[in-house]
């Protein structure tokens, strides 16, 4: 839950530079990096299920681009390749996992790829594919077409309104497949 709380403050620092805003995203990174072990992984291991890991990628990786801090960024790509080198050959990281967390995950991807990252297009490529199938699978249509939380949460516009299977996981979807 800390990375989501990151991400909001990272958020409310580009809304809003204030030197002290900057400061506890900082803070808060760091204590992020002190999380995260040898191999890049932060909390549950990818194959869990769980968000932990592709959520403080995502927080990492926002509070470097807006601190620039070097460690940030080390740790940001130690996180990056834990992602892109435990897919599986099936296209995902964990067969169990929902569409909510693949969406997370390729989305963290994407934005490291969007901030500069080289060689994640094949790993993008295949966690797309399988948010198409998987994710219609889950939720008995197009999730692609649905309206995403994930561009709220960034704070980039989508006008289309909410469809009564949007919520915070299933709907992040939808983004991607925009990309």
């Amino acid at each position: 839950m800390h990375a989501f709380a990151l991400l909001a403050l990272t958020r409310g620092a580009e809304l809003d530079p204030q030197p002290a805003r900057l400061k506890h995203v900082e803070e808060a990174a760091k204590w992020l990096v002190r999380q995260q072990d040898e191999a890049g992984l932060i909390g549950m291991p990818l194959t869990a299920g769980r968000f932990d890991h592709p959520v403080a990628t995502l927080a990492l990786l926002e509070s470097w681009r807006l601190t620039g801090q070097r460690d940030l960024r080390e740790a940001a790509d130690s996180a990056v390749r834990h992602i892109a080198d435990h897919q599986q050959p099936h296209e995902v990281w964990n067969p169990t996992q929902n569409a909510g967390h693949r969406a997370w995950t390729v989305g963290a991807l994407l934005r490291a790829e969007e901030l500069g990252w080289p060689d994640l297009g094949q790993a993008i490529a295949r966690g797309k594919a399988s948010l198409g199938t998987r994710s219609s699978q889950e939720f008995g249509g197009d999730c692609l077409k649905q309206r995403s939380f994930w561009t709220l949460a960034l704070g980039h516009a989508d006008p289309r309104p909410m469809q009564p299977a949007d919520d915070l996981f299933s709907a992040s979807v939808a983004v991607l497949a925009a990309r």
